[in-house]
């Protein structure tokens, strides 16, 4: 069995959000409303024109002109893979226009920057992982969005989002509750970068996101001792759980999430308030 990066976390947070997304997955049930699903198909398009991108020559350069044109070539090359109306309320031309005059410009900017900074080479691009977990069945998948490694040996794991950028609150409710504030953390970041050292035997690992907006990310992070031990603690509870069937419905609400901070956008809190 296989379960995603992304339902790890989950895992996580909140054990009953985890069950309950499982089962909604099993069951075919889809819980996002009809703006969510039009951000993921339009996150799906931004990042396949990022992928594309990265495969040409001249996408990682010092010559932000050179940037944008593959940019712009690489999208209008995916405008032809999607269906527009499926993730775009608006013609083609006010789609390249958003992209291609606010978006993209941004970008290549900042691109510029990290070569500047790094001196990278890309080395892969929508790369899919998959970690076992020993003593279980079960396993971790991930995918990185972009892999590249700098001219002193760093390998930066690139996560592409399509929001703003923001100061992340790591919670890790079990096994044991802890919080990290005002850290620039990300858990599937910090869990990504966990499995590819598991993977690499590699630690010399920088992640960070870059936004397809263009605004300015908050900077790399290093792999953290801190947050591999908890990584660490959280795969061990992960087993133990699993080998002795918890029973997640029987835990109160402030033993499974940490005083409420993760319900607010979770779609399964109905859910909860029958339970409760």
């Amino acid at each position: 069995y296989h379960i995603s990066a992304t339902e790890f976390v989950r895992f996580i947070q909140c054990q009953r959000q985890f069950v309950f997304s499982m089962i909604a997955k099993k069951c075919s049930i889809d819980i996002q409303d009809t703006e969510g699903v039009i951000n993921t198909r339009n996150g799906s398009f931004k990042h396949r024109i990022f992928e594309v991108a990265a495969q040409q020559k001249d996408f990682v350069s010092l010559d932000a002109e050179k940037v944008l044109k593959v940019l712009k070539d690489s999208t209008e090359q995916v405008l032809n893979e999607f269906d527009i109306s499926q993730f775009f309320l608006g013609t083609k031309e006010t789609l390249l226009t958003q992209i291609e005059k606010h978006e993209m410009p941004l970008f290549a900017k900042n691109e510029v920057e990290r070569q500047k900074k790094y001196n990278l080479t890309v080395q892969d691009t929508e790369k899919k992982f998959f970690y076992e977990i020993p003593g279980t069945d079960f396993g971790i998948s991930c995918k990185f969005d972009r892999i590249d490694k700098s001219s002193d040996n760093k390998i930066f794991l690139w996560d592409y989002k399509m929001g703003h950028p923001k100061k992340d609150i790591i919670s890790f409710v079990m096994p044991q509750k802890k919080v990290l504030e005002n850290n620039d953390r990300s858990i599937q970041r910090a869990l990504y970068m966990y499995i590819y050292d598991k993977l690499f035997n590699f630690k010399n690992l920088y992640g960070a996101n870059i936004y397809i907006n263009g605004r300015d990310n908050l900077g790399e992070e290093s792999y953290n001792p801190e947050i591999e031990n908890l990584l660490n603690k959280s795969i061990e509870y992960f087993k133990t759980a699993l080998n002795n069937n918890i029973d997640v419905l029987s835990l109160t609400n402030t033993e499974i999430c940490n005083g409420g901070s993760n319900c607010v956008y979770c779609g399964f809190n109905y859910a909860c308030k029958i339970i409760d």
